[in-house]
Parts: structure tokens; sequence; C-alpha cells
């Protein structure tokens, strides 16, 4: 599981749109994105994905994961 600094999130819809990005991926248990503190809890299976993974389907919304 990971806690993810994600900037760009405004509403409702952003949270539903990091949502359907990273469901796609394979080994996704749950994710919940919160744009009041800019924050996306994933927990996944490391042997069937990874952060960099994760990282990549947020961005390609439209949104920034900062760096930890």
């Amino acid at each position: 599981e990971a806690k993810l600094q994600v900037n760009g999130m405004h509403c409702d819809d952003c949270e539903a749109s990091i949502a359907k990005g990273v469901n796609v991926l394979s080994g996704i248990d749950s994710i919940s994105a919160n744009h009041e503190d800019s924050t996306a809890f994933v927990r996944f299976d490391s042997n069937q994905t990874n952060l960099k993974d994760i990282t990549k389907a947020i961005e390609d919304r439209g949104f920034i994961v900062a760096a930890k």
C-alpha cells in the first residue's frame, strides 16, 4: 500500500478520474483519492503492479504525483 501526494485535483470528478485510471491496472485492491488534502491511498499486490505504473496511470490523467 502507498499514500501518494497528488497535485492538480480540484473536485470529486478528479478523484473519480484517478480511481478509473488506476483501477485498470492488474493487482489493484483499492484506490481512494481525496482532492481536499491532495492524496491518493492505494492498496495493491506488488507482484502484479508497482508504484511506477500507478504513478504513470495517475499522471496520464493529467495530475502530478509529487516525489516523496
